[in-house]
């Protein structure tokens, strides 16, 4: 479902007639009207009884507001998963589950939350709030006719308010998102104490499987506010502990791939998971079903590639991870067979913020150790530096420097790569002519498929005090998904994370970076030209660089790897391959045996080459 969820009480029940053009005032003076005159004006406060149908899921909530300030909270129980929202008029809060409340500090969930407030204040009608106004030109759809507004509110996302000429009762606002263009629409009007309300509401993403629909059972109008009601909610009773009082407990991780895998027991089972700082708890579907979990909804799932999947929820009575326990932990439920076949292994689950958020973490690339420390006992003594972190919903996001230019960039334990540049960032910095990129390859995969970036070497990153320098960058050329955003510079992954060792301390909002051994080796791309997925016996040609090694050899996608120096490809082989594509220096030649899609097969020799 949508991470925020948007009502935004208007209007009366008064039909006025249409002018032909009317000039902005005139819109605003109708509007005015409409929405009850000098009964709106004071109206103070409300609470909302609301009904909720959302993406398989179903269930009742509330809502209140402070008509005058924009402070609000909003609350929605899905049976599965309960959510929150909330403003209380500095900061924007989110809760999922039973994770404990989260301050959204990144600059756009700010933006929207002062929008929000404008919108649920009536400024562009009553000022309370700074923005501006512009007539824009009417719409018509079929025999209706739109009178409409542009709001820019001070500090805010812009929007546009659609007024029907009939009635001058709002019809819908349109909001752009980083990745999406958002849409409310309102039906159903009711007065309530002189100011009309709408009591069906439908929010889209454009995407009609993933609406919410809410429904308004009852209004009761407010005199006052309490501060309280808006306030950031306590954290919950603790749902978790390490065994025996101990104050930290540590298990030996994989690092495969640039990606950290980490033995966990769910419900009793013992499986490796796929450990992602940028993540929320999931399993498969086949997992779901061996460990006989009840799955509902089919909420929208999104990543690093263009596509959706649909998600369900489920609860797990018990999570463990070394000597530490959590308990009664919701996990999402959608498939992870692509990137089984990326990873080249089994990849039944994902554990991420859900545990992060709880315990301090820390992530020892140097000696492949994660360790779990109970909050209220720890007390960071290493040499590391302290980096704030803005969650952009759960994924941890910090300010660094590219090169001069600054930026917002999550950071990525689930990503193989070392820098990902969002392709609005890199289109506005023009950094494919600034880096003299020349090659397009795919370069990762995620939730929605495979990405695709521009290939780069960067000069310079710098966060902190610490410098990467010379980073691989991948330029992203992604209209869809997480790497569309227009609110992020880029992603750090892997590929630069493993030269530090990490203290992910979520509650406290900051990541602790300790430069490693690793961390003055110089970063390298895959020196192939191929992208290559785990298909059994073989390993299947996903793509193939255009002016690369691969494209050079004749090799193209669709076709598979048979052999490689005279050996078989078999289960596990994935891996150690693309390590020696990294590895190996530019010049070596490797003898593959390549079987095209008619079947036939040919020799042909890989000769491997930089292409950064």
């Amino acid at each position: 479902m949508p991470s925020r969820f948007a009502f935004f009480a208007a209007t009366c029940l008064c039909a006025l007639p249409a002018l032909a053009e009317p000039s902005l005032t005139e819109v605003l003076a109708r509007a005015r009207a409409a929405l009850g005159g000098d009964a709106l004006a004071a109206l103070e406060g409300s609470r909302a009884k609301l009904r909720f149908e959302t993406q398989g899921l179903s269930g009742s909530g509330e809502r209140i507001e402070d008509h005058r300030s924009g402070r609000f909270v909003e609350r929605a129980d899905l049976g599965v998963i309960r959510v929150a929202e909330g403003f209380d008029g500095t900061a924007p809060w989110s809760i999922e589950g039973n994770n404990p409340a989260r301050v959204e500090r990144g600059a756009d969930a700010i933006a929207a939350a002062l929008s929000d407030a404008y919108r649920r204040t009536f400024s562009h009608l009553t000022r309370r709030r700074a923005g501006e106004l512009q007539a824009l030109d009417e719409r018509v759809e079929g025999e209706r006719r739109f009178a409409l507004v542009r709001v820019a509110p001070a500090g805010g996302r812009a929007f546009e308010r659609w007024l029907d000429a009939n009635t001058w009762l709002p019809d819908r606002v349109i909001e752009q998102s980083p990745t999406d263009t958002l849409t409310t629409t309102f039906g159903d009007w009711r007065r309530v104490g002189g100011v009309a309300f709408p009591f069906a509401l439908r929010e889209s993403n454009g995407d009609a499987k993933y609406d919410t629909r809410i429904a308004v059972e009852s209004i009761e109008l407010r005199a006052g506010a309490d501060a309280a009601d808006f306030a950031v909610p306590a954290p919950p009773p603790r749902d978790f502990a390490i065994a025996n009082g101990a104050a930290s407990t540590g298990v030996a991780f994989e690092l495969s791939n640039h990606h950290i895998f980490v033995p966990v027991k769910l419900a009793g089972r013992e499986l490796t998971l796929l450990c992602d700082t940028g993540g929320l708890n999931i399993v498969t579907p086949a997992l779901a079903r061996e460990l006989g979990l009840t799955v509902t909804g089919e909420l929208e799932g999104r990543g690093g590639g263009e596509g959706k999947v649909d998600v369900g929820v489920a609860q797990i009575a018990r999570v463990e991870i070394g000597d530490a326990t959590l308990e009664n932990q919701t996990f999402y439920v959608f498939p992870l067979d692509s990137l089984e076949a990326v990873e080249g292994r089994a990849a039944p689950g994902i554990v991420g913020y859900e545990v992060f958020r709880r315990f301090v973490t820390r992530v020892d690339y140097d000696d492949q150790r994660l360790t779990l420390h109970d909050p209220a006992r720890f007390n960071y003594q290493g040499p590391g530096v302290a980096v704030p972190i803005a969650f952009d919903d759960h994924t941890p996001r910090i300010e660094a420097e590219l090169d001069g230019i600054r930026g917002w960039f999550d950071v990525d334990t689930g990503s193989r790569s070392s820098l990902t540049l969002a392709a609005p960032f890199a289109k506005q910095h023009d950094l494919a002519s600034k880096y003299h990129a020349r090659f397009t390859a795919t370069t990762g995969w995620g939730v929605g498929g495979p990405s695709r970036s521009q290939l780069a070497r960067a000069r310079s990153l710098r966060f902190a005090g610490v410098e990467v320098r010379e980073p691989v960058a991948h330029l992203s050329t992604q209209a869809a998904g997480s790497f569309a955003a227009t609110d992020l510079a880029g992603n750090i992954g892997g590929g630069i994370l493993k030269r530090f060792d990490l203290v992910l301390d979520y509650a406290n909002e900051r990541i602790f970076f300790e430069p490693n051994r690793n961390f003055d080796a110089r970063d390298v791309f895959d020196r192939s030209g191929l992208w290559l997925n785990d298909a059994g016996q073989a390993l299947l040609v996903i793509d193939v660089t255009a002016g690369g090694p691969g494209e050079r050899a004749g090799i193209r996608a669709g076709e598979r790897v048979r052999s490689v120096d005279g050996a078989n490809i078999a289960p596990g082989s994935l891996i150690p391959l693309r390590e020696r594509f990294l590895r190996d220096p530019p010049g070596t030649k490797l003898e593959l045996e390549i079987e095209a899609e008619n079947g036939e097969r040919r020799a042909v020799t890989l000769t491997l080459a930089d292409l950064v």
